[in-house]
């Protein structure tokens, strides 16, 4: 999955069905995650006497602290609309768009960017805080200046040499 963090170009998934365990860590994993409205998510592992440690890490970076602790913790799937609310995904559409390209709108678009984002380099992600705030948290992690606004010091000074 590192491979994927710091890959030097976008990467995006697309989930059409049930996307578990490591399914569900490589949709937390991606840049971009496009899913159909009849997808769903779920960390089952809980339901076999297992915890699944390794695929917690990266919802846990992707969705809110309690939502991800409640998947892990009940093993009971989520929707795409409430991964969609949570911030596992970043677009849902109709299962039926997905034939005509609902799914691959994303790619395209980004695919039409290709010179500005292999410009950005490898860790393209950072230059957003590692994660935003929920309601009533307070932005601005770590490094970050006050209030969670602009990039940190040490990024803007690596953008400014490309």
């Amino acid at each position: 999955m590192m491979l994927i963090q710091n890959h030097p170009v976008p990467i995006i998934t697309m989930v059409n069905g049930l996307a578990t365990a490591a399914g569900c860590q490589l949709v937390a994993s991606c840049d971009i995650a496009v899913a159909s409205d009849t997808s769903s998510f779920a960390m089952p592992g809980v339901n076999r006497g297992l915890f699944c440690s390794t695929p917690a890490a990266a919802l846990g970076r992707a969705v809110p602290r309690k939502v991800a602790l409640e998947m892990l913790f009940t093993g009971e799937p989520i929707s795409a609309q409430e991964a969609l609310l949570h911030r596992l995904l970043s677009r849902v559409v109709p299962e039926e768009r997905r034939e005509e390209g609902g799914l691959t709108e994303p790619a395209g678009a980004v695919a039409g960017q290709g010179h500005l984002l292999l410009a950005a380099g490898p860790g393209h992600q950072d230059c957003l805080p590692p994660h935003l705030p929920d309601h009533g948290e307070q932005p601005g992690p770590a490094g970050w200046p006050e209030g969670g606004q602009g990039l940190p010091p040490e990024e803007e000074a690596r953008l400014a040499t490309l």
